[in-house]
C-alpha cells in the first residue's frame, strides 16, 4: 500500500497573520507536520497560494532532499479560489489527489496533517497507516478525543441570557456519563477511492483512535501559542 502526507498551508489567517510560517517552539508551524511526514518516512506534498511559503518550504528543504527527487514538496501553487475563509477542505484535498493523478503519482491512501496542530508524534502517523493497510473493512481513520467539558448532557442553550439545559437532567456526574468525542487535528486519514466517492472522512464506517489530552490543543489564536510551546517542550 502506498501513501502520501497532504499538508494544507493556507496563507490568509483571521487570527494569526501567516500562522502557518511562524515561530513555534524551535521552528516554524509548516515545518513541524513536514519533518513529522519525513520522519514517519513518508511522500508529502505541501499545497499552497503562497510564494513565500513555497520559498521558505524550498529554503528549509532544497529540492534534492525531497521526496527522493520524485518532485518538490510543493510541486505547485494552490488557486486563490481554493484559499478562500470558506473554501472547503475536501475541495483543497481533491485538487492535490487530482494533481497527483494527472502526473502519474498513484498512491492508495493519504493521511491529512494540519500545521495548526504540531502535538502529534512519528507513531500517530504510522499506525494510523498501518491501520488501513491492514484492515480493508475501515476506509477512514480519524484522531478524537475525550470531551466532558462540552458533553451534551452538561451543556446548555443561552435563550434571551436565560440558560436552558440541552437535557433534562443537566446535574449529572461526569463519571457517570457515556463518553462522547470530538476529532482533534492530528491526523485524519482515508483510503483515495473512498475519499473521492464520500468527499469527507467521517462516515459510520471511519474509526476513531483516541489521542492523549494534550494533543488537542491546536494553534487558532495568538493565546494558544504559548500552550502549544509548553507541551513541545514538555513532550516532544
Amino acid at each position: 500500500m502506498k501513501s502520501i502526507a497532504i499538508i494544507p498551508a493556507r496563507s490568509g489567517s483571521k487570527g494569526i497573520e501567516h500562522k502557518n510560517i511562524m515561530p513555534v517552539g524551535n521552528r516554524e508551524l509548516l515545518n513541524w507536520s513536514i519533518r513529522q511526514a519525513i520522519n514517519a518516512e513518508l511522500d508529502l506534498i505541501v499545497t499552497t497560494d503562497s510564494q513565500k511559503y513555497i520559498d521558505k518550504v524550498n529554503l528549509w528543504f532544497p529540492t534534492g532532499e525531497q521526496n527522493a527527487g520524485k518532485f518538490p514538496y510543493c510541486p505547485f501553487k494552490r488557486k486563490s479560489t481554493l484559499a478562500k475563509d470558506d473554501t472547503p477542505t475536501c475541495s483543497v484535498i481533491l485538487n492535490v489527489l487530482d494533481w497527483l493523478e494527472e502526473n502519474g503519482h498513484l498512491y492508495d491512501t493519504f493521511i491529512l496533517l494540519e500545521p495548526t496542530a504540531p502535538l502529534r508524534l512519528t507513531t500517530d502517523i504510522t499506525m494510523a497507516l498501518a491501520t488501513l493497510r491492514d484492515d480493508e473493512s475501515i476506509p477512514a481513520i480519524v484522531s478524537v478525543c475525550a470531551d466532558h467539558r462540552s458533553h451534551p448532557a452538561l451543556s446548555f442553550r443561552m435563550v434571551r441570557k436565560f440558560l436552558q439545559p440541552n437535557t433534562d437532567m443537566p446535574h449529572l456526574l461526569r463519571q457517570s456519563l457515556e463518553p462522547f468525542y470530538h476529532l482533534t487535528g492530528t491526523f485524519y486519514a482515508a483510503r483515495i477511492p473512498f475519499y473521492r466517492e464520500h468527499k469527507t472522512f467521517i462516515t459510520q464506517k471511519t474509526r476513531g483512535v483516541i489521542v492523549e489530552p494534550w494533543q488537542d490543543h491546536e494553534i487558532d489564536e495568538p493565546d494558544d501559542i504559548p500552550i502549544v510551546e509548553l507541551f513541545i517542550k514538555k513532550v516532544m
